[in-house]
């Protein structure tokens, strides 16, 4: 139980603290121009305001607000899940993943007004959404909860 318990904070606190660390750097670093690290991946400064590709960045104060309490009650209810699943002994690996990433972006909102994001990847002149270390660790949580809940054995039928 220790051991488990053990590995399940590293996976939240390595991810929160590996997030917040590339953010700073990316803050400190990347303030006066971008660095190219391969044809199609550059680490590039930018800031959303919004969600996912920048979606509800033009909402203005209120919007904020309103948008920063909707994630924490996300983040609240998805912690509930969570604390029950591991009651029931299941594997919340991908789920801290996701907890972990979600919470170190709402610091960002709260302490910023934006999200910190760095990782510019393109092709030709077209850009992915610029994204961090919270925003793939969140992608890998989601993948990880959909796979789990495709191939667990247990379900109801």
């Amino acid at each position: 139980m220790k051991k488990k318990l053990l590995f399940y904070s590293l996976i939240f606190f390595g991810t929160f603290l590996i997030d917040r660390l590339t953010k700073l750097w990316a803050l400190t670093i990347l303030s006066s121009s971008p660095i190219p690290i391969l044809p199609g991946l550059n680490l590039q400064l930018a800031w959303n305001r919004g969600v996912s590709w920048g979606l509800f960045s033009g909402a203005g104060r209120l919007g904020f607000y309103l948008l920063a309490t909707i994630i924490l009650l996300i983040i609240i209810f998805f912690s509930l899940h969570t604390f029950f699943e591991y009651k029931k002994n299941r594997f919340i690996g991908f789920e801290l993943f996701v907890l972990a990433g979600a919470l170190s972006n709402l610091l960002d909102r709260l302490l910023f007004g934006a999200v910190i994001d760095f990782i510019d990847c393109y092709a030709y002149h077209w850009h992915w959404p610029t994204f961090n270390i919270a925003d793939a660790a969140i992608v890998i949580g989601i993948g990880g909860i959909i796979a789990k809940g495709l191939l667990w054995t247990d379900r109801v039928k």
